[in-house]
């Protein structure tokens, strides 16, 4: 290394630290969440990956029709579905006063639900309607991906399928995780996926790059992150977690990851709370949840883009969740979500110190 300087960069793709100074003897699971009842899991390439795995499942067993799934969601969400040839339906999802709401179809047969959460908040459907829609036939699938560590989560009781995105939550190159709750999973004959690991090498190159390497450029690790999203897009299915991956899994202190982020969402409440053209998504933070971002609703979708460019500027990367998709009518109360939200990163890579700059760059915008 030709220097020790550290660069300054917050949000974006994580970096890895390989091989990793700490190796759990545990399996790299957080108890009580994945495999809370002995349930075999598969470790996959990523959530789509999970989808669609499910979707072969379902297939298997002759389940057919239509997903009924929330409207604010990522296209890549859809695309699974829609490749294995499901039908998609829409359940619009607004805000209001602090929370989210749900306007769904009552009376609409439904054949297979897909529930989430927003954010590791408690953003909940009626449960008991979840039980009623699941004794009348409904098939349960569960994204479990942004509550990973949310505690006394109701839809784990109810769910037939259950998958977490890990990619979002940890310092590993590809990584979701699939189980059933009631019978065998079909084999899926994964298989290794050849392009993880130039993405793998750059989370390296970007973890030296920020301890100050000044040997390593920008330009050496970003564009393998573009070549991976790209290649992402289409060639998901019948991929299984890469090693080095299960590695870093089983290196991670889930104890330090929930305090920091809880930690660094405290802080972010705390400072923002009187920022005048901005709403949090989530008015507050129980004990239960451990946040994968603080989202917060802009007062105009200018302001918002103003906002996130000023943020890039300063080279802090606060992503957006999500752009619109094609298939969510103009109507729709979502779109006024998709067209003003901002999440603000608050994970386990910074303390709370770290992201003062982040808070007085949306301090000092008005």
């Amino acid at each position: 290394m030709s220097g020790n300087r550290t660069r300054r960069e917050a949000g974006s793709e994580f970096g890895i630290e390989w091989p990793p100074s700490r190796i759990s003897e545990t399996a790299g699971c957080p108890p009580g969440i994945l495999n809370p009842s002995g349930k075999d899991e598969v470790l996959l390439l990523s959530g789509r990956t999970a989808i669609d795995c499910i979707c072969r499942d379902m297939r298997s067993s002759g389940r057919a029709g239509c997903v009924y799934m929330p409207a604010y969601c990522c296209s890549s969400m859809i695309a699974p579905f829609v490749k294995n040839g499901f039908s998609i339906g829409f359940y619009d999802v607004g805000f209001d006063g602090g929370k989210l709401t749900y306007n769904l179809v009552d009376d609409r047969e439904i054949d297979i639900l897909y529930l989430n959460n927003y954010f590791g908040f408690r953003t909940f459907i009626d449960i008991e309607w979840v039980r009623r829609k699941q004794k009348e036939g409904t098939v349960i699938i569960y994204d479990k991906t942004h509550s990973l560590f949310l505690r006394n989560d109701p839809y784990m009781e109810v769910a037939d399928y259950i998958f977490c995105s890990l990619r979002k939550w940890f310092a590993v190159a590809s990584g979701a995780v699939l189980y059933k709750s009631s019978g065998d999973l079909i084999d899926f004959g994964l298989r290794e996926c050849s392009y993880v690991q130039a993405k793998f090498s750059a989370q390296v190159l970007k973890s030296r790059y920020l301890s100050g390497d000044e040997s390593v450029s920008k330009e050496m690790f970003y564009p393998a992150f573009a070549d991976f999203s790209h290649h992402l897009e289409e060639d998901y299915a019948g991929y299984r977690m890469d090693e080095k991956s299960i590695v870093l899994l089983k290196s991670a202190n889930f104890t330090e990851i929930i305090s920091r982020r809880r930690e660094n969402a405290r802080m972010l409440y705390e400072e923002l709370r009187d920022v005048g053209w901005l709403k949090f998504l989530f008015s507050e933070m129980d004990n239960d949840v451990t946040p994968l971002f603080v989202p917060v609703i802009v007062k105009t979708q200018e302001l918002r883009d103003e906002l996130k460019k000023r943020l890039i500027s300063r080279q802090i990367y606060c992503p957006v969740h999500w752009p619109r998709n094609s298939m969510t009518a103009p109507q729709m109360e979502v779109n006024k979500i998709f067209d003003r939200e901002i999440s603000l990163i608050c994970d386990q890579r910074y303390t709370p110190e770290q992201l003062e700059g982040m808070v007085q760059t949306i301090k000092n915008l008005q």
